[in-house]
């Protein structure tokens, strides 16, 4: 903390640490001419006096002396002036004229021990090292003053810019009298340097004691337009401006402190400051360790400008956006719009919702590199997430595409991915808020079947044709376990293979991958006749003929269409007898709308798996046991309104 005294009046002292200046007619200066202050922090005026001519009787004499013979009359009643111990004006041995035991009851007690001066009362009103006004005898305060950040009344930035470089400086005006400022060193810039030091005007109507508080600063200065130079390499010579308050920052050296963003308050003890007090004034950073990010840092800047009108107005106009964090649900593999902006607020206005929060856009999100601004996209082109989901904004609303990322999450399984999104608003002002996306798995376990390792399960058959149809129970093992869901009724592939009604384990392939199918059958026979055609058998499984048709009907045209030897019109091998119209009938439509058909989970669909039904083992060698069939399995839905 750095505390001093600003003064306006004419024949002022400038002030540094804790020096304090005083004269000249702007304050209460003793004589015409010069004051307790003064450049030199003189005594008094051409002659040394205390008055027009020193005093009535020679009151402080020539330019050495103290007092006529011993201080004359008119200075007290004792010819001394005290102790030299006593530093004072009077004290206990120096007359009533200036009071006070140790310090003068006429003026104020300065100190521990009296007057007007350092810890030795010295010419100049104390030695180099008490720091003039204050330290151990002057008038300074004794400690530093306690300060307590108040509520936030009204907010402006300004930027400064140069060579690539862009300081942007937001001032918060406090409600104790108080400035908050944020300075930071864009990192969306070209160039980036470490921040040394910030130096700027104050109105001239600011008076009283300031003081400088911030964790960064390690020194400052103040005076009317005279600091450029703080030391240490922080200044701003050769810029033709010298300013009121100067502000250093950190350590030289980027490998010290390499100062990007800080914060510090100026604080005025004994009045008001606010925005206007900056408005329209001169200010200047200097950085060093200027360079691209990632690169030789080797420039410095002396970057000078004006703070502007500063006319933000009340704090609810002025502050920065408060967005509120979101929530999304998605299943994977699809996209989903957010609206992230609908329960956003500007302080400007009360309101919440999409068509009133006047004017915010979507900015930015965070990835680990930093932020990535949608500005920067060229049209059709998005964001990657640390995720490896993508968004990009369509008419202001940010779009989430999981982007395959999760595509291998199960039905009932879900992931999370959180991101943090930026927000400005009209005065480009940020706001920061967090969106989290609960991405719902939309893999059933019928669709992780591969046909190059099929899945097992064991399966006995609870229903015979001549019942009218075949129905099973199916005890699925492995990666299938657990595997629910409604089923068709059960039809065979082969007209030929015996129908094995015992139980018994089977291997179950998916229809979906045809070309994946095994061509031969363990008992050297055909897998599959006609596999080409199963897409066909697919959609005849997802039209629910069992309703309208016979179940002879049904079998008699997957036959039809997957078995060489074509189908019959009832299961007794009658050569000659032709299909059935039923069976001529579903074979003609499937011809006619199923080809490429794939069943969709999102409409409930059902997808055809097949069972070829072994004995013995994978590692003693697999033998056909019975009819290879097959049996539809409903495919279950991701619903994402349920993931919220």
């Amino acid at each position: 903390m750095t505390y001093g005294y600003l003064n306006y009046g004419s024949g002022s002292g400038s002030f540094s640490g804790y020096s304090k200046g005083h004269g000249g007619s702007g304050h209460d200066a003793w004589g015409s001419k010069g004051g307790y202050g003064g450049s030199s922090g003189g005594h008094g005026g051409s002659s040394g006096g205390w008055g027009s001519s020193g005093g009535s009787s020679g009151g402080w004499g020539g330019s050495k002396d103290h007092g006529g013979s011993k201080g004359g009359s008119s200075w007290g009643s004792s010819s001394s002036w005290g102790d030299k111990d006593d530093c004072g004006w009077g004290g206990s041995k120096g007359g009533s004229g200036w009071g006070g035991s140790k310090g003068g009851s006429s003026w104020e007690s300065c100190g521990a021990k009296g007057g007007y001066g350092g810890s030795k009362g010295g010419a100049s009103w104390g030695g180099k090292d008490d720091h003039g006004w204050g330290g151990k005898g002057g008038c300074g305060p004794d400690e530093t003053p306690e300060f307590e950040p108040g509520a936030e009344v009204a907010q402006c930035s300004f930027t400064l810019e140069l060579d690539g470089v862009k300081v942007v400086v937001t001032v918060t005006q406090l409600e104790n009298d108080a400035l908050r400022f944020d300075v930071v060193v864009a990192d969306d810039a070209a160039r980036i340097g470490d921040l040394r030091g910030l130096f700027f005007n104050v109105d001239d109507g600011v008076e009283g004691d300031l003081a400088i508080y911030g964790d960064d600063v390690t020194e400052s200065k103040f005076g009317h337009e005279s600091v450029n130079d703080l030391g240490n390499g922080v200044n701003v010579k050769g810029t033709g401006a010298a300013y009121d308050v100067g502000v250093e920052f950190g350590s030289s050296g980027v490998g010290a402190d390499d100062v990007r963003s800080t914060t510090f308050y100026l604080v005025n003890l004994d009045g008001a400051l606010t925005l206007d007090d900056l408005a329209d004034q001169g200010v200047a950073a200097r950085l060093t360790s200027v360079g691209e990010e990632g690169g030789r840092r080797e420039d410095s800047l002396k970057i000078t400008g004006e703070t502007g009108a500063l006319d933000c107005g009340g704090f609810n106009n002025a502050a920065p956006p408060e967005p509120a964090d979101d929530a999304a649900a998605v299943c994977a593999g699809d996209q989903v719009t957010i609206d992230l902006l609908a329960n956003d607020l500007d302080p400007g206005e009360t309101d919440f919702g999409a068509e009133e929060n006047w004017g915010l856009t979507i900015a930015a999100v965070f990835t680990a590199t930093g932020a990535q601004y949608f500005a920067d996209l060229a049209p059709g082109e998005w964001i990657t997430l640390d995720s490896g989901a993508r968004v990009t904004l369509v008419d202001g609303e940010l779009v989430y595409d999981s982007a395959g990322v999760w595509d291998d999450l199960l039905i009932g399984e879900h992931a999370v991915d959180t991101f943090e999104y930026a927000v400005f608003d009209s005065d480009g002002a940020p706001g920061f808020a967090e969106v989290s996306v609960t991405i719902g798995g939309a893999l059933n376990l019928v669709e992780t079947i591969g046909n190059d390792d099929p899945a097992s399960a064991f399966v006995d058959l609870l229903g015979l044709p001549g019942g009218g149809g075949i129905t099973g129970a199916f005890d699925f093992a492995g990666d299938l376990a657990g595997l629910g869901g409604g089923y068709t009724q059960i039809y065979c592939i082969d007209r030929d293979r015996p129908l094995n009604t015992a139980p018994t384990d089977v291997l179950v392939y998916s229809s979906l991958d045809a070309d994946g199918l095994p061509t031969t059958s363990f008992d050297g026979g055909s897998f599959v006749d006609n596999p080409e055609n199963l897409d066909l058998v697919n959609w005849i499984l997802n039209q629910g003929y069992e309703g309208t048709y016979s179940y002879n009907d049904i079998q008699s045209a997957i036959w039809q269409l997957v078995d060489d030897r074509g189908g019959i019109d009832t299961l007794i091998f009658t050569p000659g007898i032709q299909l059935s119209a039923g069976a001529a009938a579903i074979v003609a439509a499937a011809q006619a709308e199923g080809e490429g058909f794939v069943p969709d989970a999102d409409l409930g669909q059902t997808v055809g798996m097949i069972f070829q039904p072994v004995s013995g083992s994978e590692e003693s060698g697999y033998v056909s046991n019975g009819q290879i069939f097959i049996a539809g399995f409903q495919l279950e839905d991701c619903d994402a309104h349920m993931l919220m």
